[in-house]
């Protein structure tokens, strides 16, 4: 006759050994993989669906020629915070919102995850962006309404499947 006790501890011993114990029979011995399998399974999933960070947005705010500002996408000071967009094609959104540019971004190549031209309710300054090689990333370029007029007559890679959208009457 078997105690519980002894029975508790033959299962202790057979899954501290593992599901590789002889003395499991075959259908126990899958199950404990099935087990391992499922638990694999919804981990992937549980990673997989795990929120993806999203780009900064970063504005474009020079200040005048005296306070450091310039034309340069890679100057710090031509972005509020201090610091220019990452070049990367998924770190950083570009946002041109202001109601006038000391400085308008024309020289520099950079990778940027995309551009916004407004912001919805401000009206803003026309913007040109010129002499600047870009690569856009997935966020591509979207123009809110109340901005102003914009042209783009540089060089431009997509670096991902994107979509420009114009929001502004102009």
């Amino acid at each position: 006759m078997i105690t519980v006790e002894s029975s508790l501890a033959f299962v202790s011993s057979s899954i501290s050994a593992g599901i590789k114990s002889p003395h499991l029979p075959l259908s126990s011995r899958l199950k404990g993989w099935r087990l391992a399998g499922f638990i694999a399974s919804a981990a992937a999933i549980l990673w997989a669906a795990a929120p993806v960070s999203q780009a900064a947005t970063i504005d474009w705010s020079p200040p005048n020629a005296g306070g450091g500002g310039s034309v340069t996408w890679a100057t710090g000071t031509n972005w509020t915070g201090g610091a220019a967009p990452a070049n990367s094609l998924t770190t950083d959104i570009a946002r041109f919102n202001g109601t006038s540019y000391n400085f308008q971004p024309n020289a520099g190549t950079t990778s940027i995850a995309g551009i916004e031209i407004g912001n919805g309710t401000t009206a803003t300054a026309a913007l040109t962006l010129s002499g600047t090689n870009l690569s856009i990333g997935a966020s591509g370029i979207t123009k809110f309404a109340n901005s102003g007029t914009a042209a783009i007559s540089s060089n431009v890679t997509l670096g991902a499947a994107q979509s420009w959208t114009n929001n502004s009457s102009t």
